[in-house]
């Protein structure tokens, strides 16, 4: 007993199953939706992102992403200006600070999301493991509406929304990474 509950636990710790594994996190795993599941595609998303932070959840929405990633865009995932912003991820929300403030409080809006995470298929499952703060990735897919019978969850298309229900709710389907933190070219 002992040693199944030290593999459940090194499975759990290494990303391998979540909690409540099953059919119900059959999306959170890159596998196809269950009958009473569904993902409505609301818009392709794509774009080079540098990962400012992750955050692995084990909440109710967990069946559907397993992760949330702050990202930045443009200017402000230039190696000059992404290591000045402090983000925190909690509750599925994200804060953001710059100091000094060398952007408009819309720039940093525009630029700067939390990314709820849907991996669209088991490879880029295994992908989003190996993700850290500082990565410089290519993130394709679509912006999505993810549910099933107890709840629904639907992206945010506005690049400046703030607040409840600003997040994207994205299904990744590739990731190439143009930077890995901590490896020098």
């Amino acid at each position: 007993m002992r040693r199944l509950i030290l593999v459940l636990a090194v499975l759990l710790a290494t990303g391998m199953v979540y909690a409540g594994d099953g059919v119900d996190n059959n999306i959170a795993r890159g596998l196809l939706p269950t009958a009473d599941q569904h993902i409505q595609v609301l818009a392709t998303y794509r774009g080079v992102f540098r990962i400012l932070a992750r955050k692995d959840y084990q909440d109710a929405a967990a069946r559907f992403s397993p992760m949330d990633l702050a990202v930045s865009d443009g200017r402000l995932a230039d190696p000059n200006y992404y290591p000045q912003i402090e983000v925190v991820q909690s509750n599925r929300f994200l804060s953001i600070n710059i100091n000094p403030l060398p952007f408009t409080a819309k720039e940093l809006r525009e630029h700067v999301d939390n990314i709820h995470v849907i991996p669209g298929n088991e490879l880029v499952a295994r992908q989003l493991q190996q993700i850290q703060a500082g990565d410089l990735v290519r993130l394709k897919g679509y912006l999505v509406e993810v549910g099933d019978r107890k709840s629904t969850w639907r992206s945010s298309l506005n690049n400046d929304a703030t607040g409840d229900g600003a997040c994207k709710v994205m299904r990744i389907e590739s990731i190439e990474w143009d930077e890995k933190a901590g490896v020098t070219p």
